[in-house]
């Protein structure tokens, strides 16, 4: 019963798998023909993306020949204005180089009548300077002659009016000495007189200092000689300080009669006169020294004039030819190189660039 039951379940078995292979036939067949009807739909979509991909690059190379057209057209007529401006801007520079020349010409005219009147002018004034200073040299020695007559009769009227001042003086001073000498002789005899008398009553007061002298002398005596050589360096010292200031006080006293008689002659005009003289002399010779250094320094401020003027009409004239062909040497450069782009462009292009993307295979 074993043994069958196994037989039995075998083979129960087997027809289940027999089934399911069968069952997986019956799905692996559908499957498969919903995959080739997957298939042909995919297919059908694709033949029609493909229709529709053809029909868009037609357009497109449509489009782009009718691109390339209009952008040929346009070089085309670039290139025409091109031509032409640089035609223009030649036809212009010629028109500009005539009208600088025509400019240099005039302006060369105008500063040669510039300097021509710049120079009458300054010739003018200089003729006009010259009169001028031969009327005021003239009119000058006039004046000096006319102020130096009057200069000498004021001297001569100075002159006499001093020595009658001098005369005068010594005639004053001439008196004052004898009414000086006078009275001094007075009292001289005043004095004289008096001691006369004086002496005729008083010879008990000689006797008496006599002996007071003589005693003092020999009590001195008895003192040493330190002492009295002491003694004796301060007496001296103290006369030499007494006749010191005795010739002090004569020396002031001199001064201020020097001073007394300085103030009694007065002034001296020929000093005065030759001080007045001298400053004159210093103030005319800065006046012309100035005058001078004016007229030079105007002279000097006129030639830099001039000379800067012309130094600057000629280093205008030599920067503009100088640049003008540095100019034209540029312009020159520029149209070769733009020539030669132009030249390496159109020969780095490829063969049939220029032709429609239709006719390039």
């Amino acid at each position: 019963m074993a043994e069958r039951s196994a037989q039995e379940v075998q083979q129960i078995e087997a027809e289940r798998a027999q089934q399911l292979a069968r069952k997986r036939e019956e799905q692996v067949e559908r499957r498969q023909g919903l995959v080739l009807k997957r298939n042909r739909q995919i297919a059908e979509q694709v033949r029609e993306e493909k229709l529709k991909e053809r029909e868009y690059q037609v357009k497109l190379r449509e489009i782009k020949d009718e691109m390339i057209a209009v952008i040929w057209r346009e070089k085309t007529q670039a290139r025409l204005e091109g031509e032409a401006k640089v035609r223009e801007f030649h036809r212009l520079e010629e028109v500009r180089d005539r009208v600088n020349v025509e400019r240099d010409k005039r302006r060369a005219a105008e500063e040669l009548k510039q300097m021509i009147a710049i120079r009458k002018h300054v010739e003018e004034e200089k003729e006009a300077t010259l009169k001028r200073r031969e009327k005021k040299r003239k009119d000058y020695l006039l004046d000096s002659k006319v102020m130096a007559s009057k200069r000498a009769q004021l001297a001569r009227e100075q002159a006499r009016r001093n020595e009658r001042r001098d005369q005068k003086i010594q005639d004053k001073e001439d008196a004052r000495l004898r009414r000086f000498r006078e009275s001094q002789f007075m009292d001289t005899m005043r004095t004289t007189r008096s001691m006369k008398q004086d002496n005729a009553q008083e010879p008990d007061i000689l006797d008496v200092e006599n002996q007071r002298m003589v005693a003092t002398a020999q009590s001195s005596m008895s003192k040493t000689s330190a002492e009295e050589e002491a003694k004796q360096k301060t007496f001296e010292a103290a006369e030499r300080q007494k006749r010191q200031t005795e010739r002090e006080e004569k020396q002031k006293r001199e001064e201020a009669k020097k001073g007394k008689m300085q103030q009694l002659s007065g002034r001296n005009p020929n000093q005065v006169e030759l001080g007045r003289i001298h400053e004159w002399r210093v103030s005319e010779a800065a006046r012309k020294k100035a005058l001078e250094d004016a007229r030079l320094n105007k002279e000097l401020a006129m030639e830099k004039k001039l000379k800067d003027m012309h130094e600057m009409a000629s280093t205008r004239d030599e920067r503009t030819a100088r640049l003008e062909v540095v100019r034209n040497e540029r312009e020159m450069e520029r149209e070769r190189n733009r020539h030669q782009a132009v030249n390496d462009h159109i020969k780095g292009m490829a063969v049939g660039g220029g032709l429609p993307n239709v006719l390039v295979y």
